[in-house]
């Protein structure tokens, strides 16, 4: 798996400011979060092309502009691979446990739950 992530770019780095931050107080960031350019090409403009406004050849669209006040953010943090192995091991465990007891039960059932009829 390791050699074929080596093919794909998994990771980028964003240099991130905060909102009491100046140009030069910023972070940057190693992230999976990727993004492209939502352009219509009805509008693209350059030696080429002139953008044609009229044209129903193209869909166009828009996207919101995001308000500075009211501004959310999710995160999803990536566990270090020592929590993932604690995280697998415990699981494990919990199964082992749950295999354990269930046969014991079935073992015993008769014992456990008097099914012969006899009190």
């Amino acid at each position: 798996m390791e050699y074929f992530l080596s093919f794909i770019q998994v990771f980028k780095y964003r240099y991130v400011i905060g909102t009491k931050m100046s140009a030069d107080e910023g972070i940057c960031i190693k992230s999976t979060v990727h993004n492209t350019p939502a352009v219509s090409p009805a509008f693209i403009n350059d030696e080429h092309t002139k953008p044609d406004w009229a044209s129903t050849e193209y869909s166009t669209w828009t996207e919101s502009q995001w308000a500075t006040a009211p501004f959310q953010i999710k995160v999803f943090l990536i566990p270090s691979p020592q929590q993932e192995w604690v995280t697998f091991s415990v699981g494990i465990v919990v199964l082992l446990i749950s295999f354990s007891s269930v046969y014991f039960i079935n073992a015993k059932a008769d014992v456990l739950f008097r099914i012969d009829g006899s009190l």
